[in-house]
């Protein structure tokens, strides 16, 4: 699950202030699995921020990545698909006619493809090793030169919710 302050739609990717959301799987005895905003990467080591800390990885023990850099919109096709469709139930129910039904077919079908193909698409995803290297991630941290040195790294934390929790 990536938190609401991480899941940009396509056309705000590169205008967030922070870097985008990385699960990953370390090369260690306990198969460490890590996920959190990318921060930086320098000097061979990924800087991911997590709800606990800033944490320093070697790209060496990176077993897999998968960095998310806008959600696919395959969840709101289906939405929209199905409240288009809900006035058609409702006047097939109300009227006692399913010509109504078979008026939003149409709507269905073009709802159901877009839905389907765009979940299907995963350019909204950098895969780690099978598609991508890491050094391509770089662009997607809150810091693509790197991690400057007046940074308090104590004060860096996750995008915040309306509750005022971390996410």
């Amino acid at each position: 699950m990536i938190p609401s302050g991480y899941r940009f739609p396509l056309r705000d990717a590169r205008k967030e202030i922070t870097g985008s959301w990385i699960d990953i799987n370390t090369r260690s005895k306990t198969g460490e699995a890590l996920s959190g905003e990318l921060i930086a990467i320098q000097n061979d080591t990924l800087y991911i921020l997590t709800s606990e800390q800033l944490t320093g990885i070697s790209s060496e023990k990176v077993k897999d990545a998968v960095l998310y850099i806008f959600i696919n919109r395959s969840g709101s096709f289906a939405a929209v698909t199905s409240l288009v469709f809900v006035p058609n139930i409702i006047a097939a129910i109300g009227y006692k006619m399913g010509g109504f039904l078979i008026l939003g077919i149409p709507w269905v079908i073009t709802g159901t493809i877009l839905s389907a193909v765009e979940s299907g698409d995963k350019s909204n995803l950098l895969i780690y090793p099978e598609r991508d290297n890491l050094s391509k991630f770089r662009d997607f941290t809150r810091f693509p030169k790197g991690l400057p040195p007046e940074v308090d790294r104590s004060k860096l934390h996750l995008e915040v919710n309306q509750l005022g929790r971390s996410n």
